[in-house]
């Protein structure tokens, strides 16, 4: 897949960094605009096999043909373009070709801790039974202790 921004070819792409489900806006001054057509093409593919492809007309104002486009996958695509006399610009067969990154979709979550009192209800248990029978009053010889 080619990195390349293909100004030099008349083409310029905005954003440059692309991610599925933004909209992107293509200029286009190159070689059929250079020679003179008064309508252009932009043919859209999404991936190597140009999934869901695309012809929109590119609307034309102060010498620049434009069109946007949704990104639908977080595939590449690729485009070319063409006149209404069936002319090319497919960059010499090899398409102009752009990447698709991908969004990180993980968040990250933040956890607080906060202590927390616990309670040991066996030693609680045994100190309440400890303490209660230290208040019984044993009985020896039918006399109260003390």
């Amino acid at each position: 897949m080619v990195k390349e921004f293909y100004e030099n070819n008349g083409i310029l792409v905005s954003p440059k960094e692309m991610y599925s489900g933004d909209k992107v806006k293509l200029s286009y001054t190159g070689l059929l605009a250079q020679a003179g057509a008064e309508s252009i093409f932009l043919h859209v593919g999404f991936g190597d096999k140009w999934e869901n492809s695309l012809l929109i007309p590119m609307n034309f104002e102060q010498g620049i043909f434009s069109a946007e486009l949704d990104v639908i996958d977080n595939k590449s695509f690729g485009v070319c373009f063409k006149d209404s006399a069936e002319n090319w610009d497919n960059n010499s067969g090899e398409n102009y070709v752009f990447k698709v990154s991908t969004k990180s979709t993980k968040k990250e979550k933040t956890v607080i801790a906060k202590p927390t009192k616990t309670v040991d209800k066996t030693t609680k248990s045994k100190s309440i039974k400890t303490e209660a029978t230290k208040l019984k009053t044993p009985k020896s010889n039918n006399k109260l202790i003390c």
